[in-house]
């Protein structure tokens, strides 16, 4: 079954859904529904995008599951009745229905009830299948991220579920109404595994690409991190507590600076979630003098990141004095009272080798495009701010020379590193230690790109595109509950080694024709898998049952 248009004399194209039919022995095409004309490319977009979604419904309507039972049902951990010991098949006879993957569904699964996320929705019409339908979407995010469409499939292949990609996008509407309630039930959750005390929250921003080139109030092209300047993009703030465990979202069109959504985003999940206490890590774009201001208007407590190469001449002449005069081998910090705020300063010499090895690896890039002359074509570089960082341009802008006195000047901040604070509560050494767990939000945003393909985005509706992002914050909680039970059961498991072992476990669906019952038939768990079911505290039939 396929989209099939055809070009009338007067320019029109019609649009239909046909399939592959043979008559009288020949291949033909079969009209299955005729989805009108389109008089220009727009209205021909919007057809072929109704298009994809109506195949699916009736495909949906043609080849229901098996009706034995409610694929929904039949993945809730509940009691099964043992098989009767005298109970005899004829494998001669026996037949295999369906094989489904259930380990995932199972843990995943029973995680996502327990954090009560399967009433989330609220809505006035069929409520129960609309949280079934999300269910189903943000587990499929977890086990096996794909689009809408393949998700679909995907459902079907893996788990015997039968959802339409109409009802997908249906249900994600349902999800845009709820946003707020989504965020306010994850932060509950959050609020669980911190014993319902958030002593310090990380904050960082990264930019979502669309497969498209159309700019709408939410779509902008913008300052790309993943260096998609070419495709429009969203930009998402993100806000998590220690061990990545999820304190809030907000989305922001993409041609937003970043250091403007630090104050909006903490004022948004302060007066929302009712944050009575703030304490603030953020890297150095946020380091502005207006956002500082504010959040010490906020009482917010923060350690952000300082730029010491921006300061006034004073301030540098004082940290470099300080860097020439310390021991190349030790960890030192100097700490300085700037406007009641505290600039705390270290120098390492770990992070003065990568410095150095940054450089030099810069620096023999350029010495390899030097001319017999000992100068460089500009065309010839790639045209970056760190390429330009050790050159002196000529008047022509054509060519340039490698700057030394550029290159000594820069190594003489090898090694040092800076955080701005405005609390007195804890030593700079202490400080330094909240300022390295940044990585955490940096490893939440790997799991949401990376295991949970947040990105690229393909929907071009405003609610659906927030509906994607809160569907996959969904699933990134779920992922966090189950990594920190885990953790505290003394298993280092990777998302991706988790997902692994849960889909292969599966379960046989088998039909004996001649006593005429069907019975499930469990795979055996593998040791990894026990330990993953143990650790949740949650149980797998081991012996076949009878459905």
């Amino acid at each position: 079954m396929f989209v099939k248009q055809v070009k009338k004399s007067n320019g029109r194209v019609s649009i239909l859904i046909v399939e592959s039919v043979r008559k009288n022995g020949k291949p033909t095409h079969k009209t299955i529904r005729s989805l009108g004309t389109a008089t220009n490319e727009k209205e021909l977009s919007i057809i072929l995008k109704s298009a994809t979604a109506m195949i699916a419904e009736i495909k949906e309507s043609q080849n229901r599951l098996l009706p034995i039972f409610d694929p929904l049902e039949f993945y809730e951990v509940k009691p099964r009745p043992e098989t009767p010991s005298e109970f005899k098949v004829n494998p001669a006879t026996l037949q295999v229905e369906v094989l489904l993957v259930s380990g995932s569904q199972e843990i995943f699964g029973q995680t996502y009830k327990q954090m009560n996320f399967h009433n989330l929705l609220e809505t006035d019409y069929k409520q129960d299948e609309w949280n079934s339908i999300l269910k189903q979407c943000v587990l499929s995010r977890i086990i096996n991220p794909t689009s809408k469409l393949k998700t679909s499939e995907q459902l079907v292949d893996y788990f015997g579920i039968d959802i339409s990609v109409s009802r997908l996008y249906r249900m994600m509407d349902k999800v845009f109404e709820n946003k707020d309630r989504i965020k306010q039930l994850v932060l509950e959750n959050s609020l669980t595994l911190l014993e319902n005390q958030i002593d310090v929250t990380f904050f960082d921003v990264t930019t979502l690409h669309f497969e498209s080139f159309e700019e709408d109030e939410l779509r902008r092209f913008g300052f790309s991190k993943n260096c998609r300047f070419k495709e429009t993009q969203v930009v998402l703030a993100l806000q998590t507590a220690q061990g990545g465990i999820p304190v809030g979202y907000e989305l922001y069109p993409g041609n937003t600076y970043e250091g403007k959504t630090l104050i909006d985003a903490v004022k948004n999940h302060k007066e929302k979630f009712n944050l009575r206490k703030v304490f603030l890590v953020a890297d150095r774009a946020m380091f502005n003098k207006s956002n500082l201001d504010l959040m010490d208007s906020i009482e917010v407590n923060y350690v952000v990141a300082a730029k010491l190469k921006s300061m006034s001449s004073d301030i540098k002449k004082e940290i470099l004095s300080f860097s020439d005069n310390v021991n190349k081998k030790e960890f030192t910090v100097m700490e300085k009272n700037i406007e009641g705020r505290r600039l705390i300063v270290n120098y390492s010499p770990d992070r003065a080798k990568k410095d150095l090895s940054d450089r030099e690896r810069l620096v023999n890039r350029l010495k390899k495009q030097l001319d017999e002359n000992n100068q460089i074509e500009i065309k010839k570089l790639v045209k970056n701010q760190g390429t330009k960082k050790y050159l002196k341009i000529a008047d022509s802008k054509l060519i340039a020379t490698i700057n030394n006195t550029k290159i000594n000047e820069d190594s003489r901040w090898d090694g040092l590193h800076g955080i701005i604070t405005n609390t007195h509560d804890h030593t700079a050494e202490e400080l330094l230690m909240r300022y390295k767990d940044l990585w955490q939000i940096e490893e939440a945003f790997r799991i949401n790109k990376t295991d949970l393909k947040m990105r690229p985005i393909f929907h071009w509706k405003k609610s659906r595109i927030e509906a994607h992002i809160a569907i996959c914050y969904l699933a990134y909680s779920v992922i966090v509950q189950i990594r920190n039970k885990l953790n505290d059961a003394g298993i280092k498991i990777s998302v991706d080694k988790i997902r692994y072992q849960l889909n292969r476990v599966q379960r046989s669906v088998m039909y004996d024709p001649e006593s005429k019952k069907r019975f499930v038939v469990p795979s055996k768990l593998n040791p990894i898998q026990k330990s993953l079911f143990e650790a949740l505290g949650i149980k797998s039939p081991e012996k076949p049952y009878f459905l």
